[in-house]
C-alpha cells in the first residue's frame, strides 16, 4: 500500500511548520470527528443545539453570510494569482491551474447569492475558526512549496513569491 502512494503522491517538502501543522491538523480532525460521532455537533452543523434547552447561547450568523464568509477570501485569492501572476507565467498549468480555482470559488459564492435557500445559522466563532485555520494552512503549505520548488529546480523563477506577490 506504502509503494502505492508514494507513486502517486509528492514528498512533503522537508519543513517543520508543514509537519506540526500536519500532525495538529490530523488530531483536530480526529477530535472533531469523534464529537460529532458522540453527540457534540459543530457551531455550523445542521444538528447544532438538536435537543438542547438554551439554544441562543452564541452569537449567530445567517448561513448565507457565514458561507460567504467562508468562500469569499478563497475567491478573491485564487482571483489575485490569476491578474497578478499571469502575466509572469507562461506556463499552461499554471492557467489552468488559476482559472479552476477561481471559477470553482466564484461558483461558490454565485450558488450562496443566487441558489441556495438557507434556513439555519452559523456560529461566528465556527465561521472565524474555520477561515484561520484554512488562511493559516494554505500559507504554510504555500512557504514550503515555494522552498521546496527552489531547491529541485534550478530554473525556478526567484521573483516568484510565496504569498504577496513580489514581495514574499
Amino acid at each position: 500500500m506504502a509503494s502505492i502512494l508514494t507513486r502517486i503522491m509528492l514528498p512533503t517538502p522537508p519543513s517543520l511548520y508543514v509537519n506540526y501543522s500536519s500532525l495538529i491538523t490530523t488530531a483536530v480532525i480526529s477530535f472533531i470527528g469523534l464529537s460529532e460521532a458522540f453527540g457534540s455537533h459543530l457551531g455550523y452543523s445542521k444538528f447544532f443545539n438538536l435537543g438542547s434547552q438554551n439554544q441562543n447561547y452564541r452569537v449567530k450568523l445567517s448561513s448565507r453570510i457565514g458561507m460567504l464568509l467562508l468562500y469569499t477570501p478563497s475567491f478573491l485569492a485564487a482571483l489575485a494569482s490569476l491578474v497578478l501572476l499571469l502575466p509572469h507565467h507562461k506556463d499552461a498549468r499554471f492557467l489552468l491551474l488559476s482559472l479552476a480555482l477561481t471559477i470553482h470559488y466564484f461558483k461558490r459564492d454565485f450558488e450562496v447569492l443566487f441558489i441556495h435557500k438557507y434556513s439555519g445559522g452559523m456560529a461566528l466563532g465556527s465561521a472565524i475558526l474555520i477561515s484561520l485555520r484554512t488562511i493559516f494552512y494554505l500559507m504554510g503549505r504555500s512557504y514550503a512549496t515555494r522552498k521546496w520548488y527552489l531547491s529541485k529546480f534550478e530554473d525556478f523563477p526567484k521573483e516568484v513569491k510565496a504569498l504577496v506577490p513580489f514581495v514574499f
